[in-house]
């Protein structure tokens, strides 16, 4: 593990402000290889490049991407039952791998862990219901406002490929979305980041008024 990856390390999501700084065994993986199944070893992954997906056991249906940074197979760690879904490279991948018990052993070394790991699990079940509430719009440029309406910040830096799978639509009618949007006044879209200008105006798109 050299310099830049400890550092990718330190500032993911579990890791943050905790005061961990411990270095780890790296893994390579080659793109289509398969870095978690439902059946393997129960782990905790980050990637520290490159980027990989979580999809159905039939390797098809998209769940998830995961980048630099990315925590996969959390949710499961601590679960009796393992989720059924693999996490293949879609390139090339370099991560990390946690177990159950290292987990707890770094809990109990760094308390600040064991909060970011429920602030972690609580973001991504907001994250889900937020999905499922999308489904009752009609329409991508609905769901894009609301999304974009509900954000806390001005800019939000999101990759298409992942505000796709947010919002359950596909890429071309994003790409219509934004350029609606922008036309109203309400963004500025640019690649992998957008720009909120005018939030009373994403209202109003999501409401349908």
């Amino acid at each position: 593990m050299n310099k830049k990856d400890l550092k990718t390390l330190c500032e993911c999501a579990l890791f943050q402000n905790s005061g961990y700084a411990e270095q780890k065994e790296v893994f390579s993986f080659s793109a289509g290889e398969i870095i978690s199944t439902p059946n393997g070893q129960k782990q905790l992954g980050i990637v520290l490049s490159g980027r990989a997906k979580a999809v159905e056991e039939d390797n098809e249906t998209l769940l998830n991407l995961f980048e630099k940074g990315d925590i996969f197979k959390a949710a499961g760690l601590f679960a009796e039952s393992q989720t059924c879904t693999n996490v293949i490279a879609e390139t090339a991948v370099r991560a990390v791998f946690y177990s159950e018990e290292q987990i707890l052993s770094l809990v109990a070394q760094y308390p600040k862990i064991s909060e970011n790991y429920i602030r972690f699990l609580a973001d991504r079940i907001a994250f889900l219901n937020r999905k499922i509430s999308f489904f009752s719009l009609p329409s991508t440029e609905m769901r894009l406002a609301r999304y974009l309406y509900c954000q806390a910040g001005s800019e939000i830096k999101i990759s298409s490929a992942k505000l796709c799978l947010v919002l359950s639509v596909a890429r071309a009618s994003l790409y219509r979305a934004f350029k609606s949007l922008q036309q109203q006044g309400a963004i500025t879209h640019q690649k992998g980041k957008i720009t909120i200008n005018d939030k009373n105006i994403l209202k109003r798109i999501y409401k349908g008024e």
